[in-house]
């Protein structure tokens, strides 16, 4: 019998960038070096963690609204590409990750489209359960990326 490979199997292949990742202990992907954003505000730091995920992952910033299946809502992932729709969540002070509206919405979109929904977040951040299941759900993964303030 032959090997079946991702795309036999009707999953999408990962993006390139992924293999430059490693699992950690904790069971998430980590960059090999996290990065600290910069700047004076925490608006201007969270652009920062923008601007590093995008040269990361090689995608440019949304500002496209995408309809969410089953709703009159639309949302804007930070990053869409045709084979994945990702996220940067730069905290400093909330001790937790957690579900919000967009994420259910990112998740909805990235599963109507058969792709993965990837989320960098903050080292050290506790992440609520049901986010892990419901970024796991699309085929993704949480990644550790950015260094703790």
């Amino acid at each position: 019998m032959p090997l079946a490979f991702p795309h036999d199997l009707g999953m999408p292949t990962p993006p390139g960038w992924l293999k430059k990742l490693r699992r950690g202990l904790d069971g998430y992907f980590r960059s090999r070096t996290l990065f600290q954003p910069v700047g004076g505000t925490l608006k201007a730091r969270a652009d920062s963690a923008e601007q590093m995920v995008s040269n990361f992952i090689g995608a440019r910033k949304s500002t496209s609204k995408i309809p969410v299946p089953g709703t009159l809502r639309n949302t804007i992932p930070d990053f869409v590409d045709p084979e994945f729709l990702a996220e940067s969540e730069y905290y400093e002070k909330a001790n937790e990750v957690t579900a919000k509206t967009q994420q259910y919405d990112s998740a909805a979109v990235a599963k109507d489209r058969g792709i993965p929904y990837y989320m960098f977040i903050t080292e050290g951040k506790k992440v609520q359960p049901a986010l892990k299941t419901l970024i796991e759900s699309t085929g993704g993964e949480i990644i550790v990326f950015f260094k703790q303030k």
